[in-house]
């Protein structure tokens, strides 16, 4: 009787192994690092098999497609797809002046990123993207405006970098619900912040790379705790920056 339930659960597993890692007619993954736009970079599954080269690239009509882990894609056309998923150690990159269209397919998130998508070019979302927990957004072009409310979940763990290069940042930042943010103001001239409303809740980390003036307004909140208050608009270095925050805190617990 043991033996026979033994062999029925390995049976039960096998198909659920095999259910989850299945392939379908259509699907693509990256082959290695490289262009979109080459067929070189891509494996497309037939049925029985991955073919390398594919016999074209990813579109919206495909299957699933997948950035496989040590590989990065550069977006360096107009691209538009769907049902696109960068695993933990792979990359998109959207080039300069580039492209990259999400599609509304029938999935209600058509790309999931646990990995990592930088953009130097422009991102339009028709349907909604997430970022898992790892997942890293990079907007890296000044001009590059977010989506607006919902269109991007941020889950718990999930991280946006804001690599700002002009005097303000990106438009629509203020409407996402992060988790993580790292904010790199690069340009020593620039007057802008995240600009969050004030009493805005930042789930994760704040991290301050480079800036000189940093306007924003929020609590960030840990293990259900209130742990540092920001509500002010400074014009000081990072060190001085991060001195005031260490002040504020210390007040926080004091008054507790």
């Amino acid at each position: 009787m043991k033996n026979k339930l033994l062999l029925f659960l390995c049976i039960l597993f096998l198909g659920w192994f095999f259910s989850v890692n299945a392939q379908s007619t259509g699907d693509f993954q990256s082959n290695k690092t490289g262009n979109w736009s080459d067929v070189n970079s891509w494996e497309r599954y037939d049925g029985s098999s991955w073919i390398n080269p594919a016999p074209g690239v990813p579109d919206s009509t495909s299957g699933i497609i997948t950035i496989l882990n040590g590989h990065t894609i550069t977006v360096d056309g107009t691209v538009i797809a769907d049902q696109i998923v960068v695993n933990a150690a792979g990359t998109i990159l959207i080039g300069v002046n580039k492209t990259l269209i999400v599609a509304d397919g029938a999935d209600s998130i058509d790309m999931v990123v646990y990995g990592t998508l930088n953009n130097f070019g422009t991102l339009t979302i028709r349907s909604r993207i997430s970022f898992e927990s790892g997942g890293f957004y990079i907007n890296s072009n000044s001009a590059a405006a977010l989506p607006g409310t919902g269109i991007i979940a941020w889950r718990n763990g999930s991280t946006c970098r804001i690599d700002s290069t002009s005097g303000s940042s990106p438009s629509n930042l203020n409407l996402q619900n992060l988790y993580n943010l790292i904010w790199n103001g690069t340009n020593s001239g620039a007057n802008g912040g995240p600009n969050f409303p004030n009493n805005y809740v930042l789930a994760g980390d704040l991290t301050v790379l480079s800036t000189k003036v940093f306007s924003s307004g929020l609590a960030i909140f840990q293990e259900g705790k209130l742990e540092i208050f920001i509500s002010v608009e400074m014009l000081m270095s990072v060190e001085q920056l991060l001195y005031s925050h260490l002040q504020e805190a210390a007040l926080i617990q004091q008054q507790r």
